[in-house]
């Protein structure tokens, strides 16, 4: 996944794609094909990554870490979607988890 403007795109490894037991992550949003899969138009982000990235308790903690700040304080940077699913940790509930990199496994601890 990487952004380009505001919109996220995602495309699936093809290492990933090449395996039997491949399944998509949400086939009506995110079927498993080669290629860049962009959210719908009224979508942002595809709703099935969405869902998978950090709650709210949990966008705040990601934002007083990184900004020192309260995430309702004046000049915390708008964060973008990116930054909280490559912050949000490995060690939490839910079945995705999202690297800076394809090539690298580097599992994270939130540390919450």
């Amino acid at each position: 996944m990487w952004q380009q403007g505001d919109r996220p795109h995602f495309t699936y490894g093809a290492s990933y794609r090449r395996r039997r037991d491949a399944v998509p992550i949400y086939y009506p949003e995110l079927p498993l094909r080669k290629g860049v899969i962009e959210p719908i138009a009224v979508l942002s982000m595809t709703s099935s990554i969405r869902d998978g990235s950090p709650d709210a308790w949990r966008r705040r903690v990601i934002i007083n870490r990184l900004t020192g700040r309260k995430p309702d304080a004046a000049g915390v940077p708008d964060l973008s979607e990116l930054t909280f699913l490559l912050k949000s940790g490995s060690d939490r509930i839910g079945a995705l988890d999202f690297w800076a990199s394809a090539m690298v496994n580097d599992p994270r601890q939130s540390n919450h």
